[in-house]
Formats: C-alpha cells, structure tokens, sequence
C-alpha cells in the first residue's frame, strides 16, 4: 500500500503541473484504468522476441557483458582506441 504521505506529493505535483501533454497522458492513463483495458500493449513480433530472449536466458544462450565487449574489441578494434 502506499502511504497517504506519497499519494498527497502526486496530488499536489498534478495540481501545480502545467505541462498540458503530461497531463493529457495522465487523463489517458486514467480513463483506461477505470474501463479496465489494456494501457501498455505490444505488437505479436515484440511478444515473440520477448519470448526468444527469456528462451535464450532459461536455456544459458547469454553473454556476460565483458564478454560482449571483448567480442566486440575484436571485431572493431579501432572503437576501443
């Protein structure tokens, strides 16, 4: 639960706010929370790619990011000069 405190910050931060495209987007925001669709939605390849890489991760198909950078040194050394 978030305390009463935090919830009365963000009521005083939207009353002063003048930015007039944030607070259409908080008016989005807030028309389909109470209808209850979907705010956030991805297309079925971002799904799909999603999906390949928690595959990849479950199935230790991943690189630490040293080992990319080495990788990468390699392959284009002069951007590491």
């Amino acid at each position: 639960m978030i305390p009463a405190g935090e919830k009365k910050d963000l009521i005083d931060w939207i009353i002063n706010l003048e930015n007039q495209s944030l607070l259409n987007y908080l008016f989005e925001l807030k028309a389909a929370n109470e209808s209850n669709e979907t705010i956030f939605q991805i297309s079925e390849q971002e799904r799909e790619g999603i999906n390949r890489g928690l595959d990849d991760w479950e199935n230790g198909r991943t690189k630490t990011y040293k080992e990319m950078k080495d990788e990468l040194k390699l392959k284009f050394p002069h951007l590491f000069q």
